[in-house]
């Protein structure tokens, strides 16, 4: 996942984004690594990986609901 991301990011790439379902171990891992829950449904968690982390911030408004809070991880 790593090389994933820093091939990605070699590319020119400014983030990476998945879907995961709540119950996968992987959560963990994609945490780990850098993603940021940003949302959730009722079975998956929506995440988001910044891939220039000098870069200013993404506003709120461009993939985050803001006034939600991130969801805890079992």
């Amino acid at each position: 996942m790593k090389q994933m991301l820093a091939r990605l990011k070699k590319c020119g790439y400014k983030q990476a984004s998945l879907a995961v379902q709540k119950a996968n171990y992987a959560v963990r891992m994609y945490l780990h690594v850098g993603f940021e829950i940003i949302d959730e449904t009722a079975e998956e968690y929506i995440m988001l990986c910044n891939l220039n982390p000098d870069a200013k911030h993404i506003p709120d408004t461009d993939l985050r609901h803001p006034k939600s809070a991130a969801p805890q991880i079992p």
